[in-house]
Formats: C-alpha cells, sequence, structure tokens
C-alpha cells in the first residue's frame, strides 16, 4: 500500500469511483475553483484544453477522479485537502 499524501501526482485528484477519493490538490489550476477554509467548490477534472485554466467542456462523471468525488460526497468520506503556493488564498502556504 502507498502511504504518500498523493499518489496521483499527475492529477489532482487521487482515487477513483471503486474507492473514493483520498485526497485533492488546489494548486491554482482551475479559476473556478473556490476556497473558504471549510467550504471548498473544486472544479475536478478534465474540461479544460491544454494549458487553459478555463472550462471548454462539462466535466465526465466517467473521469475516474470525478467518480471517486462523487462517492466520496454520497458516502460522506473524509478528504485530505492539499494547498500549493499557487493556489492564491489566506488558506494556503507562501510557498512549496
Amino acid at each position: 500500500m502507498n502511504d504518500s499524501f498523493h499518489r496521483n501526482w499527475a492529477g489532482g485528484i487521487d482515487g477513483t469511483g471503486k474507492t473514493g477519493v483520498a485526497a485533492i490538490v488546489l494548486s491554482g489550476g482551475y479559476e473556478d475553483d473556490k476556497d473558504r477554509g471549510d467550504t471548498i467548490i473544486y472544479t475536478g477534472a478534465g474540461g479544460n484544453e491544454g494549458d487553459s485554466k478555463k472550462q471548454t467542456k462539462d466535466q465526465d462523471w466517467n473521469n475516474r477522479g470525478n467518480a471517486g468525488s462523487l462517492k466520496s460526497m454520497d458516502e460522506g468520506l473524509p478528504v485530505r485537502v492539499i494547498r500549493g503556493a499557487k493556489h492564491k488564498t489566506p488558506f494556503s502556504p507562501k510557498q512549496g
């Protein structure tokens, strides 16, 4: 078993529709993400093109990360939040 903080280094969601989500990363990758400390509006995975931070198409529940987010929400499973310095909120670290 991998016990790292976030096993999916290439994506912002660590999980699947079968297991739920272990962690999400807020790194400034999506302009629509909102971080209010104890409440987060998380864009999910996919839907943007290339390096664009804007959503250009709807996301899909068939995406493994999005499916895991849905399972975690439906079942009330805990989700670890990892904030990166590029995500500009008072709750994010200054660096790292």
